[in-house]
């Protein structure tokens, strides 16, 4: 068979080939939108496919991205209100009683401050005190503690040869007093000159005494 080419035949064959070849590029592109995770393979997208600036903190996982440096600290808030005044605390639990069977503070005059057992204080004399107490007292086996007032005696303290002194004692006998269940106390003062006691003198001074 003698081969008949003419410029038709070229030019249909050409066609056909266009034809074929476009249609063949045609279905080998991928859609719009049409690529994700299962076209991608791993490691397959470098920095050099990914836009500059391009990213968002939101596209990298908690902790991949450093913390950026502290802010400046802020201006100081505002002064709270006041608290609401809280509950009242419970009571403490009451201490022991005390085993002194009588005290009490007796002043100058013979008055009586502050006491415990105490029904009455009589003048016995100058600086002579008569406590009457109210519980029993046996000054035959009991003993009595007594003490002067600074601010109301007569001792001094201007480190001079003629500082006096203050006494206070009890008697363990009646003495000036009478009646049972009586602690007598007499108050005076020592007197000095020159640095030499002259002489005590009976008189009236504000005390602290307490029975054991």
């Amino acid at each position: 068979m003698r081969p008949n080419l003419t410029y038709a035949n070229v030019v249909a064959t050409l066609a056909l080939f266009i034809a074929l070849g476009g249609g063949s590029y045609a279905a080998l592109r991928p859609a719009r939108n049409s690529v994700g995770p299962a076209q991608i393979r791993t490691n397959a997208v470098r920095s050099s496919e990914v836009k500059n600036g391009s990213l968002r903190a939101r596209d990298f996982a908690a902790g991949q991205l450093p913390a950026g440096r502290p802010g400046p600290k802020g201006d100081q808030g505002p002064k709270g209100d006041q608290g609401l005044k809280g509950e009242a605390g419970t009571n403490g639990i009451d201490g022991l009683a005390g085993s002194a069977r009588a005290y009490g503070f007796i002043q100058a005059n013979g008055a009586i401050a502050a006491a415990r057992n105490v029904d009455s204080v009589t003048s016995g004399g100058t600086g002579a005190y008569c406590i009457h107490l109210t519980v029993p007292f046996d000054f035959s086996t009991m003993g009595v503690l007594v003490s002067p007032q600074l601010e109301s005696n007569a001792t001094t303290f201007s480190n001079t040869d003629s500082d006096d002194r203050t006494i206070v004692e009890w008697l363990d006998d009646n003495g000036d007093c009478s009646g049972e269940n009586v602690v007598e106390v007499r108050t005076g003062r020592q007197n000095f000159e020159s640095g030499a006691l002259v002489g005590n003198v009976a008189e009236g001074q504000s005390f602290f005494f307490a029975v054991p």
